[in-house]
């Protein structure tokens, strides 16, 4: 069987969103943002509500986007294995990554929600 380097060309390329999520994760639990803001933290409607929501947003957010992270970097591994061509290979992984994300939103924003109407 020939060994075949994962981490060249468009993979290589591809396994940066992943790395980026992991990064920004570590980066949010270790200096989470105190107040509410536009520049940095989890910044939606329902999460810059009140600071209560803020606070309970940008707990959640990093964990799910270190969870996304591996899961994507995961998948990229588990599609670099099975030998697709090049662009289908970017097609499948932009698609998971654009799925996990929208599911981590989603439930961020479920999450909250529902801490929202309990603080009500």
């Amino acid at each position: 069987m020939e060994y075949t380097n994962i981490f060249t060309g468009i993979h290589s390329v591809i396994f940066l969103f992943p790395a980026l999520f992991i990064l920004a994760a570590f980066f949010l639990m270790v200096k989470p943002p105190k107040s509410i803001n536009s520049i940095y933290g989890y910044r939606t409607g329902i999460s810059m509500k009140n600071q209560k929501n803020w606070d309970y947003a940008n707990k959640l957010a990093p964990v799910a986007m270190l969870i996304t992270g591996i899961v994507v970097f995961l998948l990229g591994l588990l599609l670099a294995q099975v030998g697709l061509a090049e662009h289908i290979f970017a097609l499948l992984l932009i698609g998971s990554m654009i799925a996990c994300s929208l599911i981590m939103i989603t439930v961020i924003e479920w999450e909250t929600g529902n801490f929202d109407k309990k603080q009500s």
